[in-house]
């Protein structure tokens, strides 16, 4: 892997670049006390030293609402799929590791167009993280660093970014002239702060390795963490809106007033929400709160590890912050691990 280094005082000249060249750019934005992945108008407007994001990026290549076919009398059509080449900047490494799960969901069995094409157009720059959010605790799950799945990795150091090259894509969008070859200091320093992203998610641990959560879960089906659950959990559903790795959807129609037209469109759903799975007849097979807790996170810590050999919970902490209910999947983990009640 190509490795180079780039001055702090580029960014904003290489942002300036990339949206002159028609590229859409995501970035980082501070909103308040709080910072969101949207759109940037401005170089200037982006912030890479923030400690988590309302949603991950994901939002940009799984929309919320996708319009997956217009029709009008006996005929259907694909919508047409922006092409413009986009450009995600400032993800961290947590998120660089949802995406690639992402990556290997929807292409797996009969791979999914829609979202393809939303990434065969987006390139990942990611910034490793000087800031954990109080929550997280991604050197538990294993994303506090990352070595693949991104185009372009930046770790700060101290006179610049040490870059990484995941990509020719990446490499291409790069501003030639703020870029160096880096230095045997610059290399160590390097390594340096890859040893320190681990400490300083040190904060909240998940007591078991990652790898034995499928075995612990499979164990603990009746452990009362379910039934404690059921009765602090309001079924909102917010843990899987903020979700990075949550990718369930539903499929509607939405037809004219006279009939003659309409669009088929899948949305995001969530398995903790009641309807979730309701059936034409009624049914809901998973109506207590404690069955859709339990198989919340049965499937981040169990079904997606034996299927992909990825957690489906990266450690962002976003679904902490956002539960109104205090739900900490730490704290589950470990009171499954201990044999003991929330």
């Amino acid at each position: 892997m190509e490795e180079l280094v780039i001055g702090k005082d580029a960014i904003v000249p290489w942002l300036s670049e990339l949206l002159a060249s028609g590229r859409e750019v995501i970035g980082v934005k501070r909103h308040l006390q709080r910072y969101r992945f949207e759109q940037l108008e401005k170089p200037e407007e982006a912030v890479l030293d923030y400690d988590v994001t309302l949603q991950s990026p994901k939002k940009f290549i799984f929309p919320p609402r996708e319009n997956l076919v217009t029709f009008t009398g006996g005929k259907g059509s694909t919508p047409q799929t922006e092409t413009t080449e986009r450009v995600i900047f400032g993800v961290h490494p947590y998120d660089i590791h949802a995406v690639s799960l992402l990556d290997d969901v929807f292409k797996d069995g009969q791979p999914d167009p829609y979202y393809l094409q939303q990434r065969a157009r987006t390139l990942l720059v990611g910034v490793d993280v000087l800031k954990p959010s109080l929550n997280a605790f991604c050197g538990s799950m294993g994303t506090a660093t990352v070595d693949s799945g991104f185009d372009l990795m930046l770790t700060p150091i101290e006179d610049g970014y040490f870059v990484r090259v995941g990509s020719e894509a990446g490499k291409k969008i790069l501003p030639q002239k703020y870029i160096k070859q880096p230095t045997d200091a610059q290399r160590a320093q390097f390594h340096r702060e890859q040893e320190k992203a681990q400490v300083r998610f040190a904060l909240n641990r998940v007591e078991a390795p990652v790898k034995e959560l499928p075995a612990l879960l499979e164990k603990n089906q009746h452990h009362p963490v379910w039934e404690e659950l059921e009765k602090r959990c309001l079924g909102c559903g917010s843990c899987n809106l903020v979700c990075p790795t949550c990718y369930c959807f539903d499929v509607k129609d939405e037809v004219s007033l006279d009939l003659s037209s309409g669009v088929r469109y899948r949305t995001w759903d969530g398995c903790l929400l009641k309807d979730f799975t309701r059936v034409a007849s009624g049914e809901v097979f998973r109506e207590s709160r404690a069955n859709r807790n339990r198989h919340r996170f049965f499937r981040k810590g169990k079904y997606m590890i034996e299927k992909y050999h990825k957690p489906g919970c990266v450690g962002c902490g976003r679904c902490t912050t956002h539960c109104l209910a205090d739900i900490n999947p730490v704290e589950v983990f470990n009171a499954i691990a201990q044999k003991e009640v929330l």
